[in-house]
């Protein structure tokens, strides 16, 4: 190839192809994590990935062209890309906006954030652009990686291995259909691999004058070319046609333990996004709040009812603080309480009779593995022990738990009596009910939340009118399944 100065354009040793194949890979993986809009389900956000991805790609290609060394050329990499990254997440919130703009607005963005976390000691951060510079970051050095492993250490295996990593990775935790995404990855990588072998034997060939140089890559890559069709072919069948999960019982267990992992250091990571459900419910100490409703087709919990029961408002946790983007709970006591004894006696929570009634429920949970208690109303009395979560000096409601939660309980709770207005508005004093609001999300499972006062000068009392499409203190869960059972 011959530039318009004259000059030729060297080619690669590796050659063209080999090149072209680096370049599809990272860029495969650019866009694919840019598919689910991780930050805050803004897709836009992230479209700049594919950018840092060829540039990330160029300095691993040239690192070892110009004679660097392996430290050298990650060196300058990373260099470059704490100049550009930068500028390119500015541009994601700015297009346009001039390159000193860009670059400042994406470092105010950042150290906003970490002042936040870090010195402020908040649960979560509105900022966004740190987010943009994190998987920029991750696109340009996974690509930068696997450059330098093809051109650099002639080792495409190692270039394989880490850009599948990131991108089953980004997989596992999004919910939409990435399958595409990884048959064009296994394609490539497979066509990179052969023709690298091919690559190494050509100049084994040449290097001991045996044959013909080009006779034996053109038997390579067309065996090669084949054998790929066909493994593609093969797979693609197997995963529209496979019905065993012969591994389906190796991970029980595991995707609790990944959910309270995921819990704590949640906060630092965006809401939105198309994420993946873990398939479990889960209720932490902080309840953040999305810009979407999430919902899961599963079963949360089964429950025995007594026999002509109304639809009734589940709870499990309530929040008392608001911070920036979620709720949280504040200064929690735990106070154990032996079976069959009062769950909130001498506490403002403990229900009014006049105004509420009894309801006894027994709960079997299914996709709900935590051991928080999931009552109607408010939980009163427990068949097991249990420890009360109370919150404040005051010692406001918070949750009850039970180690024996999973396999199954009986929990007595007083449900408001909403149908009865003369007893809600009786001389009877309400103050247990004023900072108490019920509420019900109008197009999928129903919910309860209570949002006592605080000290604590972040946190609001929850408004008495709340908008008709989101509430702030409540969560989600699967649907439920009640039972009507004869009343005892």
């Amino acid at each position: 190839m011959t530039l318009s100065n004259g000059r030729r354009l060297r080619r690669p040793e590796e050659g063209w192809l080999t090149l072209g194949l680096v370049l599809l890979i990272v860029l495969i993986l650019a866009w694919a994590v840019d598919d689910p809009g991780w930050v805050n389900g803004k897709p836009g956000l992230t479209d700049g990935l594919a950018w840092c991805a060829v540039m990330g790609m160029t300095v691993g290609l040239l690192g070892p062209k110009v004679g660097w060394g392996r430290w050298t050329t990650h060196l300058i990499g990373a260099l470059f890309a704490g100049l550009l990254i930068p500028i390119l997440a500015g541009w994601a919130f700015a297009p346009g906006a001039p390159v000193a703009e860009a670059f400042h607005r994406t470092a105010e963005g950042t150290v906003k954030a970490y002042l936040d976390i870090a010195w402020l000691g908040r649960q979560f951060t509105q900022q966004e652009i740190h987010y943009v510079l994190v998987l920029g970051a991750l696109v340009w050095g996974t690509a930068q990686f696997a450059a330098y492993a093809v051109f650099g250490h002639r080792r495409p295996f190692n270039a394989v291995v880490m850009v599948g990593i990131v991108l089953l990775a980004n997989m596992a935790l999004t919910s939409r259909d990435q399958l595409p995404y990884l048959v064009a990855f296994t394609g490539a990588s497979l066509f990179l691999l052969i023709e690298m072998h091919a690559f190494d034997e050509r100049a084994t060939w040449v290097r001991r004058r045996i044959g013909d140089p080009g006779t034996i890559s053109a038997v390579y890559l067309r065996g090669g070319a084949v054998f790929i069709v066909a493994a593609l072919f093969g797979s693609m069948l197997l995963t529209q046609r496979a019905t065993s999960a012969p591994l389906a019982g190796a991970w029980e267990g595991v995707n609790d333990q990944l959910i309270g992992v995921g819990v704590t250091i949640g906060r630092l990571f965006p809401v939105g996004g198309d994420i993946r459900q873990g398939g479990s419910v889960s209720f932490g100490s902080q309840a953040r709040i999305a810009g979407r409703w999430f919902s899961d087709p599963g079963i949360a919990f089964e429950a025995s009812v007594p026999a002509g029961s109304k639809p009734q408002l589940w709870r499990a946790a309530t929040y008392d603080t608001f911070v920036l983007g979620g709720w949280e709970q504040t200064d929690v006591n735990s106070v154990p309480v032996e079976p069959g004894m009062p769950l909130l006696a001498g506490s403002p929570e403990d229900p009014v009779p006049e105004l509420t009634r009894e309801v006894k429920v027994s709960v079997r949970p299914d996709g709900y593995h935590e051991d928080l208690v999931m009552s109607p109303g408010t939980p009163t009395f427990l068949d097991q022990q249990a420890n009360v979560l109370l919150t404040g000096t005051d010692g406001w409601f918070t949750g009850v738990k039970t180690p024996g939660a999973r396999d199954g309980y009986t929990v007595t709770a007083s449900v408001l009596r909403l149908d009865d207005q003369a007893a809600i508005s009786g001389n009877r004093p309400t103050s247990r009910l004023a900072t108490r609001t019920f509420l019900r999300a109008p197009w999928g499972p129903t919910r309860t939340s209570s949002c006592p006062p605080s000290s604590n000068p972040r946190s609001r009392r929850t408004p008495t009118t709340l908008p008709s499409r989101s509430s702030p203190t409540s969560r989600t869960t699967p649907t439920s399944r009640t039972t009507p059972t004869s009343a005892t």
